[in-house]
């Protein structure tokens, strides 16, 4: 009877036991687990947001930024603009969320300019930085070199973590520069320090000589 009585008491123990790891396993697994809005595509910045791009997913706190938005903030959202691009999967959150999109963000007498298939983009280059766009080309037999100076970086686009293209600033002017050479030359970038100063750097020639660019440079890049 008494060792009956033991196993008795031994397996309630077990019991009690399972039931407590079963517990703290959910807490530890699945109760930190929440749901969150996440995009089903990839998506470009200044996007409107629909209905049909979102996504609920189940992911754990811990993985998440302070400023995630949870699913039940769906309705909210549907309708406002992303300020950057995301890739399919990427969680929605508070500070990629605006009422009226980039346009509104563009300065007057700027145009927001997509720049794709560079050869090469410097490390690290996020948005919000600002670069140096070399552009390298010539018109009517004659080849120059001109920089556009001090542009700032509106959106950078990441495909598998590799740079695929970046959104920047410039004048009209600055973009029909830019074109022109990727159809016709070359185009590189370089990432500034952050006490970068605008010196006016002037055109190179095909000849190696410097010209005056007082007034080509004029207007052609963002402050």
């Amino acid at each position: 009877m008494k060792f009956k009585g033991k196993n008795k008491i031994f397996t309630i123990f077990s019991i009690v036991f399972a039931a407590i790891v079963s517990i703290s396993l959910y807490f530890a697994f699945i109760g930190n687990m929440t749901d969150v809005l996440v995009v089903n595509q990839t998506v470009r910045g200044g996007t409107q947001i629909t209905e049909s791009m979102l996504s609920v997913k189940k992911v754990d706190k811990s993985s998440l930024p302070d400023n995630y938005l949870k699913a039940s903030l769906r309705d909210e959202v549907v309708g406002k603009y992303f300020d950057l691009g995301l890739t399919s999967g990427g969680v929605l959150t508070k500070d990629n969320i605006s009422v009226s999109g980039k346009a509104s963000l563009i300065q007057s007498g700027y145009i927001l300019y997509s720049m794709k298939d560079l050869e090469t983009y410097p490390n690290g280059l996020v948005t919000g930085d600002h670069l140096n766009i070399v552009v390298a080309s010539s018109s009517d037999g004659n080849k120059y070199v001109k920089t556009i100076e001090n542009v700032p970086v509106a959106s950078v686009h990441m495909e598998e973590n590799v740079i695929t293209g970046i959104e920047v600033y410039v004048t009209p002017e600055a973009a029909q520069l830019i074109a022109f050479a990727q159809a016709n030359g070359d185009v590189s970038v370089g990432l500034l320090p952050l006490d970068y100063k605008n010196t006016n750097i002037e055109i190179l020639d095909g000849g190696g000589f410097i010209s005056s660019q007082s007034e080509t440079n004029e207007n052609t890049s963002a402050e």
